[in-house]
């Protein structure tokens, strides 16, 4: 079996009419454990507060990939991952932000960003999520989100990684199943992707793309169509917010 995987960031409307970078960051890996692929994607945004939020998701991503990869080299087999587990991999990340803070003479605040981490394997898979954005899996042939955007104490907030309170805000989920198609997505997207009403994943936006990854036989090409995609009229129209949208299909090779 095979990952087909496309990840990209772009700048929101917003950034640009005020020249402000992307604050969004995403970092996709392909790991092999007793012969058998392990899908490592990782999403982060910045907080719009924080001064470094963009040094802060690029960190966020970083390092959790690392830790990661670090762990899973000596492995043989995918073992079932707990929450203590992925809370230590969150408190490596605040670790490793709070260097880049202290290197800048800055609070730790000022690098503020949520941190979205799936770890998919042939037979089981790990979720872990600190603020807003979704993971969407394919669950008994329908696309759902794993957990719901996180809401902070106030109005349009959220939870970061920086923050005190990791082992209460992160949401984490071990599934004993075969996960065949995964999407991970910022806030930004929220809008487009995920119907509020329902509490569920818009079919219509995730299963053409998905399709597309899965039927194309180089989806390197297609990072081009999605940044197109990320910066057309009809989703700049409805948020002007970093976009940042990450696929991930399998495909059962003979």
């Amino acid at each position: 079996m095979i990952w087909k995987v496309l990840a990209k960031s772009v700048q929101g409307f917003s950034h640009k009419r005020l020249e402000t970078v992307c604050q969004d960051a995403c970092q996709t890996a392909v790991h092999h454990v007793g012969g058998l692929p392990v899908l490592v994607l990782t999403v982060s945004d910045g907080a719009g507060s924080a001064e470094y939020s963009e040094i802060g998701s690029e960190t966020a991503c970083r390092a959790v990939q690392e830790l990661i990869a670090d762990k899973l080299r000596d492995q043989t087999d995918l073992l079932p991952i707990t929450r203590e587990e992925a809370i230590s991999w969150y408190e490596h990340v605040q670790a490793e932000i709070l260097r880049e803070a202290e290197s800048r003479s800055v609070p730790i605040r000022q690098l503020a960003c949520t941190l979205l981490v799936a770890v998919i394997g042939g037979a089981g898979a790990a979720f872990c999520q600190i603020g807003d954005g979704a993971i969407v899996i394919r669950d008994q042939g329908e696309l759902r989100p794993v957990f719901w955007p996180q809401s902070g104490e106030y109005a349009n907030t959220t939870n970061f990684v920086t923050s005190s309170r990791i082992d209460q805000d992160l949401m984490f989920e071990w599934r004993a199943a075969p996960i065949d198609d995964a999407s991970m997505f910022t806030d930004g997207l929220q809008s487009v992707a995920l119907n509020y009403a329902t509490r569920q994943a818009h079919q219509p936006f995730f299963t053409p793309l998905l399709d597309a990854l899965r039927q194309h036989e180089a989806p390197a090409e297609l990072l081009g169509p999605m940044q197109s995609f990320l910066e057309s009229k009809n989703l700049t129209d409805r948020t002007d917010d970093d976009l940042t949208l990450v696929l991930a299909t399998r495909i059962n090779s003979v």
